[in-house]
């Protein structure tokens, strides 16, 4: 029985520094947010950005590359801002120092 747990043990440590294989093209999100229509539609709003930041960490575990941001027109004076990222690659985490 202490071999078997052992073999498990050694097991889980192992399957956490296998590689996966990542197709790029499918690793593209997206996150947008609203925000009130301004003269200037490349100017950053602290809030919406905000806003961005929060859902990209809710989707996001170890921090975004993000690829583009664009502004669009909506209704009713509003824009939507959308920002298109690729999260970053999930590493092995151990407790040891090697």
């Amino acid at each position: 029985m202490p071999r078997l747990i052992l073999v498990v043990f050694c097991a889980g440590l192992v399957a956490g520094c296998l590689a996966v294989d990542r197709d790029p093209s499918r690793t593209l999100l997206g996150v947008s947010a609203a925000r009130p229509a301004m003269a200037d539609p490349a100017a950053p709003d602290a809030a919406t950005q905000k806003v961005l930041e929060w859902k990209v960490s809710q989707i996001c575990t170890n921090g975004d590359d993000t690829v583009a941001q664009e502004v669009e027109a909506a209704e009713d004076n509003q824009q939507i801002v959308d920002r298109q990222l690729r999260c970053r690659a999930y590493r092995f985490m151990s407790p040891l120092p090697f």
